[in-house]
């Protein structure tokens, strides 16, 4: 039985579409209700429905943001708009985001609705279907996937060559030629979270093997095998030398086209680096060795494919005691709030570490410490770990700091409208509010919910905030209410939807923050 969630800011609209039809008769059941799109985020996280049917016109996230961040959740999720609003616009808005139908209400019927959920069920099938024959494919790849890194265990480990012969087997190769050459290849973090979240790194992951088999098959039979970290590859060429051709210049070739169908494919980087000529499988281990030891000394170049060369290790300083100033020169920006500052010192940070060599492990240390510092001053949860998990895995100093400033950046999607930074706890207070408007919020109840001691937290909101938590609210509510009057909503609708339960009450704390009483607001509208 599919789920079905049900979202309107109007409660008895609300409450109709929930009566409209037998539910069980389509295998359906409606598993969550919300007049709030905050509450409904919150709701479709955890109820989890496969049918979502939404109104357009509502405060604070409108319908088709909210089917946006559902769709960013959960892509299978099918669409349903049952709204007041005819323009062009909206449905042209609700086409692209490939809702299943767009109901006008006042033209709304049993059985127009049921048409809608008939064939979001269907979609919702259809869509099952493909999922499960792609799951199948790379269920199988997963398989061979295991295969190739069981082989590289061999390769990299204690060497059996009889147990490396018969797993090759099993993904369809021979290795019967004398010679071989190899190559370790990783994409660009930073590009890649340009354009994707840290959850798709799999399948972007995925995707570049899949690419990279199908480069090689217009060349040679180069063995693919994907590393334990996503987004990393070594490449293995078995192949018979050959004075009229130039083999490594071949396998650069290669990694050079598979580098331009993955910036064009997935809008993404990708770094490689060749060894020289290898006699034997015994000399695979050392040579990836050499390799990672060759990724190291490119830290702080320019570079995207390269060669294993004869120079001299590069030779780094461990003196870190500059990025003390740095340091206090990040928290001072911070606290004047200042975007571009924050990427000022962070640029100068990456300039310091490259111009002295500092050792590459320490400078990943300095930024993950500073990044986490404003991590705990901007209380920000969302992705942090991945990112400084991530860190250590990148292979270019130019690489780490574009990642740092796309993490600042999120400090800059936490900006007021008007332009000012908010304060660390501010939007997870304001948050709180939005997604409580029905109940009477109390700074005790908040509190708690930020797991502060309540006269701690009264104080400390009086000096984010410049007023006391309760008049805040009432600003806030007080805010609200004005975009539902401007919607067409009584005034009894309002004060019910914001918590007031005695209208007189109501009116009275929206006239002291507007000036003027709530029938006089409408009528002025």
């Amino acid at each position: 039985m599919r789920k079905v969630m049900i979202i309107d800011d109007d409660v008895p609209m609300l409450r109709y579409l929930e009566r409209m039809i037998e539910w069980e008769s389509l295998h359906l059941q409606v598993v969550a209700t919300a007049f709030s799109s905050v509450k409904a985020l919150e709701l479709f996280r955890e109820k989890e429905p496969d049918i979502v049917i939404t109104d357009i016109g509502m405060p604070q996230i409108d319908g088709i943001e909210l089917a946006a961040r559902v769709r960013e959740i959960n892509p299978a999720v099918r669409l349903i708009f049952v709204t007041c609003h005819e323009d062009f616009g909206y449905a042209r808005s609700a086409m692209h985001l490939q809702a299943d139908d767009y109901l006008i209400k006042y033209e709304l019927t049993t059985e127009k609705l049921m048409g809608s959920l008939r064939k979001a069920s269907k979609s919702a099938d259809e869509s099952r279907e493909r999922i499960d024959q792609l799951s199948f494919r790379e269920e199988l790849e997963r398989h061979k996937d295991q295969i190739k890194k069981q082989l590289w265990r061999l390769l990299s480990g204690k060497l059996d060559e009889q147990k490396v012969s018969q797993l090759l087997q099993k993904v369809g190769m021979r290795w019967e030629l004398p010679r071989f050459m190899l190559a370790a290849g990783t994409v660009d973090y930073a590009s890649l979270l340009e354009h994707y979240h840290y959850e798709d790194l799999d399948l972007i992951h995925y995707a570049f093997y899949n690419i990279a088999e199908e480069t090689a098959g217009d060349w040679a039979p180069v063995l693919i095998i994907p590393q334990e970290q996503a987004g990393k590859f070594v490449f293995i060429l078995n192949y018979k030398p050959n004075l009229a051709v130039n083999i490594r210049k071949e396998f650069e070739t290669y990694l050079e086209k598979l580098r331009e169908k993955i910036k064009s494919y997935l809008k993404i980087e990708m770094r490689g680096i060749i060894s020289g000529e290898l006699n034997g499988l015994g000399a695979i281990k050392t040579a990836h060795e050499q390799l990672m030891e060759a990724q190291q000394a490119l830290y702080y170049k320019q570079w995207a494919i390269s060669h294993l060369s004869d120079d001299a290790p590069s030779i780094w300083t461990v003196n870190d005691q500059e990025f003390k100033r740095y340091k206090d020169e990040l928290l001072l920006a911070n606290e004047k709030q200042d975007l571009n500052a924050l990427e000022a010192v962070l640029e100068r940070m990456e300039h310091y570490a490259r111009t002295v060599m500092l050792k590459p492990q320490l400078y990943v240390y300095h930024l993950s410490q500073m990044l986490r510092s404003l991590d705990y001053e901007w209380n920000i949860q969302h992705d942090k770990e991945h990112l400084h998990a991530l860190l250590p895995h990148i292979i270019s100093s130019r690489e780490a700091l574009l990642l740092a400033k796309q993490h600042v950046g999120k400090l800059g999607r936490m900006q007021d409208r008007g332009g000012a930074m908010k304060e660390p706890r501010l939007h997870e207070i304001n948050e709180y509010i939005s997604t409580h408007l029905t109940e009477n919020v109390s700074s005790v109840s908040l509190a708690n919910h930020l797991y502060l001691n309540p006269s701690y937290f009264s104080r400390y909101f009086k000096k984010i905030a410049g007023i006391n938590f309760t008049e805040y609210v009432h600003r806030y509510k007080m805010d609200i209410a004005k975009q539902l009057f401007e919607q067409g909503e009584s005034v009894e609708m309002v004060a019910i939807k914001l918590g007031y339960s005695d209208r007189t009450y109501f009116s009275k704390v929206f006239k002291k923050y507007n000036g003027i009483s709530p029938l006089d607001y409408k009528s002025n509208k």
